[in-house]
Parts: C-alpha cells; structure tokens; sequence
C-alpha cells in the first residue's frame, strides 16, 4: 500500500508536469474554481482508490507467489484503475459543478464533456501511470524478495 501511495504521488507530480511542458498547466491553475474542486475530488480519490486497491494488489502478491511478471501486470492495472478511477471522479464534479453555476455552459451534455474530459486525462496520463505502474512491480518484487530473505536468514 505505501508504494501504491507514493506512485500515486509521483504520478500527481509527472502529469502536472506533463501539463507545465504543454504549456496546458492553466487547467489546473486557470480561473474556474469549480474545477479546481473536481481536481481535488480527483486527488482524494486517486490517494483512495490507491490506497484501497494497492493492499488488494499486496494481498494478490502475496497469495500469487511473488511472480514478477504477475507483479508487473498488477502495477500496471493498478495504476490504471487509479487514474481511471479518478478522472472519472474528478471530470463528472467538476463538469457539474461549472454547469450549476454557469447556466450558459449547460447547453452542451455535461456528461459527454465529463467523458471528453475523462478521455483527455486518460490519453495524456495513461503512459505515466502504466510506466509508474511497471516501476511500482519491480520494486514489490526487490521489496518481497529481501523481506523473505531476513525472514529466512533469521
């Protein structure tokens, strides 16, 4: 669960400086606080679903043997359940909560916007998370195998 938080973290970090070098980092920062809501309901969702969903990927590490190429495919999709999960979270509220305070903004769907807005966070963090995803594997894998050598040695 700790390694799942702190590449949650890194993954916060890398995006965001994804953005920075896309010169899109006005998203985060621009002047529609609504959505700086839903990035902070994205942000506690994403430390929740990795924090939820890295000890449910300890407990199959541990049932499975401490495979690496098991440990890989299970940081990969961990990771990519946790952006999926807090894109969609984070778009859909601060998606709604622009269109009840800005009625123009209703004459489009919110929930096609919401899903556009997904999609663009998925496209451009999807690659970050996968390859924190593979990184987060290996370092189970290292983790495990010195964990069960002291336990052996002793």
């Amino acid at each position: 669960m700790r390694w799942s938080l702190l590449f949650a973290a890194l993954g916060v970090l890398a995006a965001f400086l994804l953005l920075v070098v896309l010169g899109a980092q006005v998203l985060v920062i621009g002047p529609l606080p609504e959505l700086r809501i839903g990035i902070v309901v994205g942000l506690g969702t994403l430390g929740l679903s990795a924090s939820l969903l890295g000890r449910l990927a300890g407990r199959i590490v541990y049932l499975s043997g401490n495979n690496i190429l098991l440990n890989l495919l299970i940081g990969v999709a961990l990771a990519l359940f946790c952006v999926i999960i807090s894109a969609t979270a984070g778009s859909v509220v601060g998606v709604l909560l622009v269109v009840a305070k800005q009625p123009s903004f209703a004459r489009s769907n919110p929930l096609k916007d919401a899903g556009g807005l997904s999609l663009l966070i998925l496209f451009y963090g999807g690659a970050p998370a996968a390859l924190l995803g593979f990184l987060y594997g290996v370092l189970v894998k290292v983790t495990l195998d010195r964990k069960l050598k002291r336990k052996a040695a002793a």
